[in-house]
């Protein structure tokens, strides 16, 4: 069983049956943020909010680390990715865009990425937590507010 590691600024993946640890990444210049392997274990996403400019970027890489991780996505707001994982397909990724500041939670945005093309879609505002049904053709998130009151809830969506 292997297990993603992650601290200061190093990326590794631990054999937990052998105690064996792989460096992937050195000099992760942020905090890490989010970690999620693709269904079949060749690439993983991550995310990190880097130190010189605290702006969230999303990472991709290849399990075996052989090619260098490449950046699929930046911010140009203040905040992190949070809940990153991969649709069932390999090609999508979701992910929410947390804002920094107050009320953080009810005006964060969860989207949809396209690891191929770059491209992002929104999905829906104002949730925490992020949960994929095996399938990948359903979506599980919880709200605490809804129009301003309080309202904890577990939603279900379908993806199209």
């Amino acid at each position: 069983m292997l297990q993603i590691a992650y601290e200061q600024g190093t990326l590794e993946i631990v054999d937990i049956k052998n105690k064996q640890r792989t460096t992937v990444i050195e000099h992760i210049a942020g905090t890490g943020q989010s970690f999620s392997w693709s269904s079949d274990g060749a690439k993983l996403v991550y995310s990190v909010v880097p130190t010189n400019t605290h702006l969230p970027e999303l990472w991709i890489m290849d399990a075996e680390g052989i090619e260098p991780p490449h950046l699929l996505l930046s911010s140009e707001m203040r905040g992190n990715y949070n809940f990153v994982t991969w649709l069932p397909n390999k090609e999508n990724i979701l992910f929410a865009f947390i804002p920094t500041g107050v009320d953080h939670f009810n005006r964060s945005v969860y989207q949809a990425v396209n690891i191929n093309s770059g491209e992002t879609k929104e999905l829906f505002t104002n949730g925490r937590e992020l949960d994929v049904s095996n399938e990948g053709h359903r979506i599980t998130f919880n709200r605490e507010f809804i129009d301003g009151k309080l309202d904890l809830s577990v939603w279900i969506a379908t993806l199209d």
